[in-house]
């Protein structure tokens, strides 16, 4: 949610999300078209998901997927807990050519039980004060960007 306040601000960027409340907070972005994936309502997380979403994506291609996730563990990757996330987030993954992890530390050394993607299909990792040593260490070992947000 805090980089959909943020892109308010830009002008002539398409967001394609599978997220309603990504979609509300950008609905009066001046300059800001939203794409919405479809599928089937998530309601514990207000999110769209299934072979619908899924589908919708096979026709675009996207300069930058900024993807939340449950788990980051450097050997494992990125993961989640539920399975239908897990492959619409995957096929996400195949469709951009930079993918940007938003991530608070609690989820470092986590893994879920669904695996989205390795740690070699990762750019950048954007993360809070909290994140220790030896796993910014190993991210950036493996050349992906570390960027601390307050």
């Amino acid at each position: 949610m805090t980089l959909a306040r943020h892109l308010r601000g830009h002008r002539e960027v398409t967001v394609m999300t599978n997220g309603l409340n990504i979609a509300w907070e950008l609905a009066n972005a001046p300059g800001v078209n939203v794409l919405l994936t479809g599928g089937l309502l998530r309601k514990q997380s207000l999110s769209l998901q299934g072979s619908q979403a899924e589908a919708s994506l096979t026709s675009y291609s996207f300069d930058t997927l900024f993807l939340g996730v449950d788990g980051l563990d450097l050997q494992f990757g990125l993961t989640t807990h539920d399975e239908a996330e897990a492959r619409l987030n995957h096929r996400m993954v195949e469709r951009a050519r930079r993918i940007v992890v938003l991530t608070d530390a609690s989820k470092f050394g986590r893994v879920s039980l669904h695996r989205i993607a390795l740690l070699e299909q990762v750019h950048a990792v954007i993360t809070d004060a909290g994140i220790d040593d030896a796993t910014r260490e190993g991210l950036q070992q493996r050349g992906i960007e570390v960027v601390v947000t307050e």
